[in-house]
């Protein structure tokens, strides 16, 4: 087993570009991302009153918080922008997953050659394998909605609604 781990390492540090490009990827997601929900949180909770006023006070605020979310349109923005973001990461995810595989297979190859090819011959392969992956784990989520809203007719508050959804959507 051991010699696996090793030999998977090595193989690993021979594709340095591939490394670096994964590196960066996933560095610029996760920086951009921290970024723009801390620009949405963070004037939220310069709102919140704390625990130095009496307990009204932060009530009023989740209140307000939540007729704000359910009766303007506050969150439509901030909901497209995140549904662009993951679009933009659903696309770009398998196209990067071919070019890896794709280095990982053909080691005669210059290392950025290689990469690039990977995107070129690959690409297409592994988007439609994404989107089938995608389409079969989603494919219970019609059953799923029909169950929640039959639950909700019974359950209306939001917990009891959760703790009687969630044997279900484990399932």
């Amino acid at each position: 087993m051991m010699n696996w781990i090793r030999e998977g390492l090595r193989s690993a540090f021979r594709q340095p570009f591939a490394i670096v490009t994964l590196f960066v990827y996933e560095l610029l997601w996760g920086f951009f991302l921290y970024r723009y929900i801390q620009s949405i949180v963070t004037p939220l909770l310069h709102r919140y009153p704390g625990s130095s006023l009496p307990g009204g006070a932060s009530h009023l605020f989740l209140a307000e918080g939540q007729f704000r979310l359910t009766k303007t349109d506050l969150l439509i923005p901030y909901m497209w922008t995140l549904a662009v973001l993951l679009i933009v990461r659903m696309t770009v995810t398998p196209l990067l997953n071919a070019a890896v595989y794709y280095s990982l297979h053909r080691t005669d190859l210059n290392a950025g050659y290689r990469f690039f090819r990977g995107i070129k011959q690959l690409g297409g392969h592994y988007l439609l394998y994404y989107v089938l992956l995608i389409a079969f784990t989603a494919a219970p989520l019609p059953w799923l909605i029909g169950k929640a809203s039959e639950l909700y007719g019974k359950h209306f508050l939001t917990g009891k609604l959760i703790a009687a959804l969630l044997p279900y959507a484990g399932g």
